[in-house]
């Protein structure tokens, strides 16, 4: 078909090709009203050779249909790929079911998963060859596949891949938010296909035509091709004249239309209706069957609509959506009905067909039949793998309509389920209700499901919540699933530690649990133990059966995070192993299953691990890393702790106005749990900027807050100790010492190194001669995990050595505190030790401003992840980020640390 008029248009869709061939991938959005043109402008990019086309479109009918676009775009060139094992590894994986092809590792993210891995296949594909997908009739899209392409847009610059979409403006029932982001995606080129001017008309229909007649097409058709090409049809072996177009304009395409199909038999035409409500490429079988025809007659009403230039065989379909609209117009809402429940009927027991059916079933009314609520819930749950929850709560919605009431508990549960993850805010109406079950296991986990709404906000009751899952678990009794018990005794647990008016009420829980707790249970019972009096030894000995079975080698272990408050304890005590190796496989399996929720969570636990006994920097880029990832859950006891974490590390570095601008943004009034994951972070800082008494205020707040929960020390930072210097530096040095020396002697019958190291340092304060005491303190860090903690007894001990007069003995420790600062990128402590040193006389090289310490924190953390092994694409797949984002950043790691390759890197960064 000829294009007339389309020059501009088609110059700029060229360009957006020529760019995605030089790997500058972009988006063009044709939008126009239906019969301008936008189908024949897109068909038109299928002639170039060198792209691989993926095409889709549309379809009124399957706007239920979840990814469907998707699956039209990739499915069948997937399934032939002759790569296709290694198209869909790693994060791509994630793609399999949304694509029809294979199955992924549920994760409770699926959303973001599911686009992720779409991103990874597109990208995969794009390495045969450019692409160019083309998406038409848009306004029929359903959206889950329109989230996939504002996804992909916001990242194919960096792709060779071209990205068309044709869509109707202001099409009733279309996903206007998610096709507007489209248009309004970085340099998006929106193409609106103007009317045919007189030129374009008289071209159309011959150069012979008179003006009078032209104008009168143009009149009355607007310029619209379709229009103006049904007005041919009409005045098909006629002189087209002025008179003729007037009597003969297809004011709309049904009269056209009408007038052929009034020439055929009833069965062409009860056909051609169950097309048109059916939607296309829908099989002849179900169209003869919804027509109530034999296949016979369904083949021969085919075969005459496609003499008439109203439909396509291969598939069935109308030439035109607006046939197509024309056709089904006079159908009545009983016979609309009808055809969808004879297809669904039809289709119920043909295998691979399950997501036609519960198409054909939400386009009607409920048939309370079990099998229509089977078809439902089962639809329901491959939305839900598939990443599309939206989807997944019509579907369950719809259930219950069409279910007698057996089904009634199983199916709010379901229902609130699927309704948390598309954050509808009915969803706790939905699980309360499930809780009301009689079967006290679905009760239960209808109550466990309800943590996840909201449980974590911060200044949030907890009692309702607490009771739930209390009375859950009497309901339950001790012959109750073990496993499920364990995970709400857990919950429970979180429950009351979040909210401190509950504090008593965990230390009674904790007491009746002790006698046969699961791991859940049993790692809240060693966090309390980590952060009391029990020996190190005995706290190690008793997280041992949390950790021996690694539990972060899979998914439900990151999901269901219990086990990370015993990570939390171990760290407490010194134990830099167990919580390292424990965090590996965590972030191997957030990796593998590419969950963007509990990746964030795993680099908040490996930011405070780096913090505790590794680099200030590294805990800065993971804390930045979880922070990016997290912000889809703002104002949660998380979102405090991450920013607690980056404020400490921050402090550690030197940068204390970025972390002041952090603590001003923190909530005025936290309180709660949330205030002993914030204080000692400002307090810290407050240090630093040398405003003790601001220091000593938040570190004397918190007290109340660990009596309540029971607790005698905060389980990061050393925090008493820091408390008993900020006591000193203010002028109570007796209270300064006495704390201290509680803390010391605590630390030595815990066995804490690190504890009893930074308490000597605390005391050494009070004494005019400090030098035993830091003396004692060096030795106590040398076997402390923390370079960070030797550093800092280091430091003590030589400045002390240089103010009492022993210049020429201090340069050696002073010396070791610069070497280990630097090598923990303690950049604050480094550089007064590197100061101190150059007052003892010696030459402190300077502290470094380029190498490994001048990398920006994503820098280091791409750095490090090559320095591992891994691939560039598998760290973009890790960090959520492109591949070209990744050979850009590592472009800026070797030139910053002068090296050329990726064998250079791991020495590199220890140096």
């Amino acid at each position: 078909m000829r294009l007339l008029e389309r020059e501009d248009e088609l110059r700029q869709l060229t360009a957006l090709l020529d760019a995605a061939r030089r790997g500058l991938g972009g988006i063009a959005f044709v939008e126009g009203a239906a019969g301008s043109g936008k189908t024949a402008l897109l068909n038109a990019l299928r002639a170039h050779d060198d792209f691989r086309t993926l095409q889709a479109t549309g379809g009124e009918l399957e706007r239920e249909f979840p990814f469907g676009v998707v699956r039209q775009l990739f499915e069948r060139l997937v399934l032939t790929h002759p790569r296709r094992d290694q198209l869909l590894v790693g994060a791509a994986a994630q793609a399999g079911p949304a694509i029809g092809v294979g199955t992924a590792t549920p994760v409770a993210d699926a959303s973001f998963a599911v686009l992720h891995g779409l991103y990874w296949l597109t990208a995969g594909l794009a390495e045969d060859a450019p692409l160019v997908l083309l998406v038409d009739d848009a306004h029929w899209s359903d959206a889950p596949s329109l989230r996939f392409l504002d996804f992909l847009a916001r990242r194919v610059p960096e792709l060779p891949v071209a990205i068309v979409v044709g869509a109707r403006p202001n099409e009733p029932g279309a996903e206007h938010e998610l096709l507007e982001a489209l248009q309004d995606a970085s340099d998006a080129t929106v193409i609106r296909p103007a009317p045919l001017t007189a030129t374009g008309v008289r071209a159309l229909l011959g150069e012979d035509v008179n003006d009078d007649a032209v104008a009168a097409a143009l009149t009355t058709t607007q310029g619209n091709p379709l229009l103006l090409r049904e007005l041919l049809r009409t005045l098909a072996n006629t002189p087209i004249t002025a008179a003729a177009v007037t009597a003969a304009v297809p004011s709309s395409v049904t009269r056209s239309v009408e007038r052929r199909l009034a020439r055929v038999p009833e069965a062409t035409r009860r056909f051609a209706r169950a097309l048109a409500v059916l939607g296309d490429r829908r099989d002849v079988d179900v169209l003869a069957t919804a027509a109530d025809l034999d296949r016979l007659q369904a083949v021969q009403a085919l075969i005459t609509l496609k003499e008439l230039e109203l439909a396509d065989d291969d598939p069935p379909r109308f030439i035109h959506p607006l046939v197509a609209a024309a056709v089904a117009e006079p159908v009545t809402t009983n016979a609309r009905h009808a055809l969808h429940r004879r297809a669904a009927e039809h289709l119920k027991l043909r295998p691979g067909a399950e997501e036609d059916v519960v198409v054909h079933l939400l386009a009607g009314p409920p048939l309370r039949q079990p099998w229509a609520v089977d078809a439902l819930r089962a639809g329901a749950r491959r939305a839900l793998t598939e990443g599309a929850p939206e989807a997944a709560v019509r579907r369950l919605e719809r259930a219950l309509e069409e279910d007698d009431g057996r089904h009634r508990y199983e199916l709010e549960f379901e229902l609130g389920r699927a309704a948390v993850r598309a954050g509808d805010p009915k969803a706790a109406e939905r699980l309360r209700a499930a809780a009301e079950a009689p079967d006290p296991q679905l009760a239960a986990i209808a109550i466990e499901e309800l943590v996840a709404v909201g449980a974590n906000r911060v200044g949030e009751p907890m009692t309702a919540l607490a009771d739930a899952l209390q009375n859950a678990l009497e309901r339950l009794g001790p012959t109750g699933d073990p496993d499920l018990r364990d995970r709400l005794g857990g919950h429970l647990l979180n429950a009351v530690m979040l909210d401190s008016r509950l504090a008593g009420r965990r230390a009674q829980l904790l007491d009746r649990m002790l006698a046969e707790p699961g791991t859940s249970v049993l790692s809240h019972i060693v966090f309390q133990a980590g952060c009391g009096a029990m020996p190190a030894g005995e706290v190690r000995r008793l997280a041992a059966p949390i950790f021996t079975p690694g539990p972060f080698k899979e998914l439900r272990g990151i999901e269901h995070p219990a086990a990370f408050w015993a990570v939390v304890a171990l760290i407490a005590v010194d134990d830099d192993q167990t919580p390292d190796a424990a965090l590996k496989d965590a972030e191997a399996t957030v990796q593998r299953t590419g969950t963007r929720l509990g990746s964030a969570f795993v680099s908040y636990m490996r930011a405070e691990w780096e913090l505790a006994f590794g680099s200030a920097a590294r805990a800065e880029a993971h804390a930045r890393n979880a922070l990016e990832l997290q912000t889809f859950a703002p104002d949660t006891h998380v979102d405090l702790g991450l920013r607690g974490t980056l404020v400490r590390a921050l402090t550690l570095r030197g940068q204390l106005a970025e972390a002041d601008a952090v603590v001003a943004a923190l909530p005025a009034e936290v309180g709660h749990w949330g205030a002993l994951l914030t204080w000692p972070a400002r307090s810290d800082l407050r240090m630093a900027q040398n405003r003790p008494a601001d220091a000593l205020a938040d570190l004397e707040r918190m007290q109340p807050l660990l009596a309540d929960y029971d607790l005698r020390r905060f389980p990061f930072g050393h925090q008493t100790a820091r408390h008993a210097s900020a006591l000193i530096a203010v002028g109570r040095a007796d209270e300064g010492r006495e704390l201290a020396e509680r803390e010391l002697e605590e630390a030595r019958e815990r066995g804490v190194k690190s504890d009893e190291a930074q308490a000597l340092i605390a005391l050494a304060a009070t004494r005019s001669d400090p030098l035993e005491l830091l003396t004692e303190a060096v030795a106590a860090a040398e076997h402390a995990p923390s370079a960070r903690v030797q550093a800092e007894a280091h430091f003590a001990r030589g400045a002390a050595l240089r103010a009492a007069g022993h210049a020429a003995d201090a340069r050696e420790p002073l010396a070791l505190a610069r070497d280990l600062a630097t090598r923990a990128d303690a950049t604050v402590l480094a550089n007064q030790a590197a100061e101190e040193l150059l007052a003892a006389g010696g030459r402190p090289r300077r502290v470094a401003v380029a190498g490994a310490a001048a990398l920006t924190p994503a820098e280091r953390r791409t750095a490090e992840h090559a320095a591992r092994g891994l691939t560039n694409r598998e760290i973009a797949e890790t960090l959520f980020v492109t591949r070209k984002t990744v050979e850009f950043t590592l472009g800026n790691v070797y030139a910053k640390l002068g090296i050329r390759s990726r064998a250079q890197l791991a020495d590199a960064l220890e140096s």
